[in-house]
């Protein structure tokens, strides 16, 4: 049984619509990633599922269907979304924004947060040398560390990342997806929509791939990453030249 199941599902913004009739499967383990050119639906396919906007089709999580869905409801059952923007507590320190990650954890008595505290920052020392220090004065690259870290702090059963390279260095990309690895392989599911497909594949066992809103493309990851369709248009001429 997967752990997410997606069937047909379309989002629509007016009369514009953004996102037709997908279908996919995360299973238990898996990183799976969705890639494809701005405007693709990739972020709107997150946003569907998690219920940040409305949708049509059926998404079912751990075998349950899920009718009505709000990010926050779906936190507290292991669904968690590391949005676009990171959306940290810019006046609150590193620690505070992580702590609050576990916040439905805390209400329910859950042992074990300071524990996992410090596997995030075992996983993040950036972080541990940072938290008293402002969200909101941490660079871009940081902030993304703890948009992550303070998801994990919910102990998610599927983690979703909304582009989580976008708009930071190439260094910090490499780092970032390195931890992601590291996460995949001590068992946390991983579902990513990211423009940088090159990346995004080398991670994933399988991927999807959106354009103007429809599935046009799926497979293993490595097998995506080698196919002369994406490489010519997602991957670019370097990718295409290392690959001969």
């Amino acid at each position: 049984m997967p752990v997410l199941e997606v069937k047909n599902l379309s989002v629509r913004y007016g009369a514009v619509e953004a996102l037709r009739n997908l279908s996919l499967q995360v299973a238990e383990g898996e990183a799976i990633t969705l890639i494809g050119p701005n405007g693709a639906g990739k972020s709107s396919t997150l946003k569907g599922i998690v219920g940040l906007e409305r949708s049509s089709g059926k998404v079912s999580y751990q075998g349950l269907t899920l009718p009505k869905r709000n990010p926050e409801t779906l936190a507290a059952k292991g669904l968690v979304l590391v949005p676009e923007k990171r959306e940290l507590f810019a006046s609150m320190e590193v620690e505070d924004n992580l702590m609050l990650g576990a916040f439905t954890r805390f209400q329910r008595r859950e042992p074990g947060l300071r524990d996992d505290l410090e596997r995030v920052y075992t996983l993040f020392p950036r972080l541990q040398e940072r938290r008293k220090q402002l969200a909101g004065t941490m660079s871009g690259g940081e902030q993304q560390m703890l948009a992550i870290g303070r998801a994990l702090m919910a102990k998610p059963k599927l983690l979703l990342l909304d582009e989580p390279s976008l708009g930071l260095a190439p260094l910090i990309v490499k780092e970032i997806f390195r931890i992601l690895g590291q996460l995949k392989r001590q068992g946390v599911t991983l579902l990513v929509v990211e423009q940088n497909a090159r990346i995004a594949l080398k991670l994933a066992d399988r991927g999807y791939v959106l354009e103007a809103g429809e599935l046009v493309m799926e497979g293993r990851g490595e097998d995506l990453l080698h196919d002369p369709k994406v490489i010519e248009s997602y991957l670019g001429i370097r990718a295409r030249e290392e690959t001969l």
